[in-house]
């Protein structure tokens, strides 16, 4: 059986979040820390508050356990509509940094919102909306 996770990423000085999905959180905290220790993060919204307040001024946290029993191969865009929907409630609560429920690509807009468009392995072509690696 496949489990997918929605997470947070929460900044506690400001109250901003971060939303996302996964198949192995472990490892995808782990990644964004090390793009955010080595300041490479695409996001760069997050980037710049991490570099402002500081590590330790964030928490990850895990927000819905998403089974998929049936090891469903739409399982992927279901975990990304879960992810989507917490990302509207964060929206309406407050600030987020996330600049669309769902990254598919990167586009113009991306790019005028301070996505790193050299990051394209994660985000491109081909692998709509993945965070699992």
């Amino acid at each position: 059986m496949t489990t997918g996770w929605i997470y947070e990423i929460r900044n506690t000085v400001t109250g901003r979040v971060y939303i996302g999905s996964t198949l192995a959180y472990k490892a995808r905290f782990q990644q964004h820390r090390r793009h955010l220790y080595n300041h490479k993060h695409c996001n760069k919204l997050l980037q710049e508050d991490w570099d402002t307040y500081g590590r330790f001024a964030f928490d990850m946290t895990i927000l819905e356990e998403v089974p998929d029993p049936d090891n469903d191969r739409h399982f992927g865009s279901r975990l990304r509509q879960v992810e989507g929907r917490y990302v509207a409630q964060a929206e309406k609560a407050g600030e987020v940094y996330n600049i669309h429920p769902v990254v598919r690509g990167l586009g113009d807009w991306q790019k005028r919102a301070g996505y790193d468009v050299s990051h394209r392995g994660l985000y491109g072509p081909g692998r709509p909306g993945r965070v699992d690696e």
